[in-house]
């Protein structure tokens, strides 16, 4: 299948405010760098002027986006500015070309600001791999961290959210030692997650440790795991897998 290029601006417009209200997570690829970086759109602004956040079609736009993750990839963004973004949606993979502007750090936002993109590209998924992304929701993870001696401490942690590479985990206050035990860069093998109709069993590392200041989760921690492997791409081996009975 080939890929589409969309130009209208105002379709693009909706196309981002979809990423924002779903929290969809997007791939930064920055130019001359192989590790992959991982970000949300959270904002539309008026071009050079991020303390309006109101938004007007008939304006030049900006985007706002998460940090980055990896942390080194907040860095490398200023010195190689020049990036690609990939996202899907229900129906395309879409990937589009932005450059760092400037970081805002004003209420109620806290991100990097990117150029609005002049054109997005699409490309139509195959049928399976629809059905595969809008099928699954992951509700809980276990894995097993060594302690003393030769146990091991089993962990089930709710998941908050989840897309492409990466996990969110809660951790509530009956798994507060956890957070004593963990560190960036820690590898956590054979995370099982577990759905309604599916379970599946990843290898991750842990990138960061975010203690939640305010709403329902206030005073828990969010794990954040960068995983070995997609999570759409092994669901939709899943449902995709010949029988073999």
């Amino acid at each position: 299948m080939g890929w589409y290029l969309l130009r209208e601006k105002e379709k693009i417009l909706r196309i981002i405010e979809h990423l924002i209200s779903k929290r969809t997570e997007i791939t930064i690829r920055i130019k001359g760098e192989k590790t992959i970086y991982f970000s949300r759109v959270i904002g539309i602004v008026p071009e050079s002027n991020c303390g309006d956040h109101s938004k007007a079609s008939d304006q030049k736009m900006e985007m706002l986006i998460e940090k980055l993750i990896p942390e080194r990839g907040n860095k490398l963004i200023r010195q190689f500015p020049e990036i690609g973004i990939e996202f899907p949606t229900n129906e395309y993979a879409c990937r589009c070309h932005s450059k760092y502007a400037s970081f805002d750090s004003g209420y109620p936002y806290h991100g990097l600001t990117m150029t609005f993109p002049a054109f997005v590209e699409l490309e139509e998924k195959r049928a399976e791999q629809r059905f595969a992304f809008q099928s699954e929701e992951f509700i809980s993870a276990v894995f097993k961290i060594p302690v003393e001696g030769d146990d091991n401490q089993i962990y089930e942690l709710d998941i908050i959210n989840w897309s492409g590479h990466g996990l969110a985990l809660l951790v509530t206050e009956k798994d507060f030692d956890l957070i004593e035990r963990l560190r960036p860069i820690h590898k956590i093998p054979e995370i099982t997650l577990f759905a309604a109709s599916a379970m599946m069993t990843v290898d991750g590392t842990l990138r960061h440790i975010n203690k939640i200041e305010g709403g329902k989760y206030r005073g828990d921690y969010l794990l954040g795991l960068e995983l070995n492997t997609s999570i759409e791409r092994t669901v939709m081996n899943l449902f995709t897998e010949p029988s073999t009975s």
